[in-house]
């Protein structure tokens, strides 16, 4: 009776939250919409109590296997002034997400086409590297173990104008590359250089010819965008459509750290190709060798480890993937979970509000939680 009467609590605490809130509507894109009863309440429950925290206004969730779609649903608002109810296809700022969605992903295509070898120096690439630089291989850009710091002492001299590319690469390493290793930003806007350098086009064209169009990712693109459309999220720093990381929205052009805008169902086809060997509906973007590159780490212990541009850290994968699982995490409040060894895929989208570092491990317990309650 006692667990009956709990239940009984849950399902009257998440149907009066989101007549508070506002609920942006449950269902399935493309493929049939997971049916869940009271076992699915748990991770609708834990949605609603992270935004009824101020984690985020809203919420957007996917999870695939093998391709098909098991849950996709938003929760809360994409806009709070006017107040716009979140949408399964709303579009979001993904912030770092472009660092693997677009340009490592873009340089894992260089790679295949022979254009680019990960155990090269970059300034093969980029004769134009400064003192320090141009001895860092792809592989310490693509791992962050380059000796980069991310002070982003370049961002001033470009929004004071400066040519933003001669500005990033005239940043120099504060360590010897593969002694530490240090997340930053300008390890992805270098390689992004690499892919313009080699294959003559600008990343977001060459991510639109390769990636984008040949996956049917049609509401991914990088930024501004417009925000008029009210499928556009509202950012924690940004106006809807406006790029919310700094340096990305000063260069006034693409940049390979930030900057991407896109949907949960355009992230979901895009890890349905890589999980799948590198092609979707016998369209291939990529090679399995390629895809192998996301997944085995580039760096050795005691450093973090880091593949092909993903994290491979165990402190962030949900409980519920395998050993082989990778992720990557965006500012704004995105989360992207991909498991080879499962061929699942959990995408956890927000606008987050909240504390950065919280609202992370509060995206992987959401995600630990559905995938608990697929596998039931």
């Amino acid at each position: 009776m006692r667990n009956r009467e709990s239940a009984i609590g849950r399902r009257r605490f998440v149907k009066g939250l989101w007549g508070a809130i506002g609920f942006g509507g449950v269902g399935s894109l493309a493929g049939p919409r997971r049916v869940c009863g009271e076992a699915g309440a748990s991770f609708r429950e834990l949605i609603a109590r992270d935004i009824a925290s101020g984690m985020a206004p809203g919420v957007v969730v996917m999870v695939t296997r093998a391709g098909k779609i098991l849950i996709h649903e938003g929760y809360g608002l994409a806009r709070t002034n006017p107040r716009i109810p979140m949408r399964p296809d709303a579009i979001f700022d993904v912030a770092s997400v472009t660092k693997v969605v677009a340009t490592a992903a873009a340089c894992a295509i260089c790679v295949d086409d022979g254009l680019v070898d990960i155990d090269a120096p970059v300034g093969r690439y980029l004769p134009a590297m400064g003192p320090g630089g141009r001895d860092i291989r792809i592989r310490d850009l693509a791992s962050h173990m380059s000796g980069f710091d991310n002070t982003k002492g370049y961002l001033a001299e470009v929004q004071r104008g400066a040519d933003p590319v001669a500005a990033i690469q005239r940043e120099r390493p504060v360590r010897q590359p593969g002694e530490a290793y240090k997340y930053a930003c300008i390890n992805l806007m270098l390689l992004g250089f690499v892919v313009e350098a080699v294959s003559g086009l600008r990343l977001d064209e060459f991510c639109q010819r390769r990636i984008f169009k040949p996956l049917g990712m049609r509401d991914t693109r990088f930024g501004p965008i417009d925000g008029a459309d009210t499928r556009v999220v509202k950012m924690v720093n940004a106006e809807p459509g406006v790029i919310s990381d700094d340096p990305a929205r000063a260069a006034g052009r693409p940049l390979g750290n930030a900057g991407l805008f896109s949907t949960s169902a355009d992230l979901g086809r895009f890890a349905t190709a890589v999980l799948g060997g590198g092609s979707l509906e016998g369209v291939r973007i990529l090679s399995p060798e390629a895809t192998v590159l996301f997944e085995r780490p580039l760096n050795r212990p005691p450093h973090h480890p880091r593949s092909f541009g993903w994290d491979l850290g165990p402190e962030l994968r949900p409980v519920g993937l395998s050993g082989r699982a990778y992720c990557h995490t965006g500012w704004t409040g995105q989360s992207l979970y991909l498991d080879p060894g499962s061929g699942i895929c959990v995408i956890v989208l927000s606008n987050r509000t909240g504390d950065h570092d919280l609202a992370k491990a509060q995206r992987r317990e959401i995600a630990t939680t559905i995938l608990r309650e697929v596998a039931s």
